[in-house]
């Protein structure tokens, strides 16, 4: 649940950022920085493993 509610506030502040943007220059901008926000949130969350989850295998060929 706290996944969804994350992907719901930057849905929400991204939204916010489309309408309070008047110029295309600016959208662009404020657009570029979400990105990096959602990413630098986002890639350290993937990188972590989640408890209990069995360890990889490695696959013979």
């Amino acid at each position: 649940m706290p996944g969804l509610l994350m992907a719901g506030t930057w849905a929400y502040a991204l939204i916010q950022l489309t309408v309070a943007a008047d110029r295309p220059v600016e959208l662009l901008a404020g657009a570029a920085v979400a990105a990096a926000l959602l990413l630098a949130t986002l890639l350290p969350l993937g990188s972590r493993a989640t408890p209990g989850a069995p360890a990889a295998v490695p696959r013979s060929c």
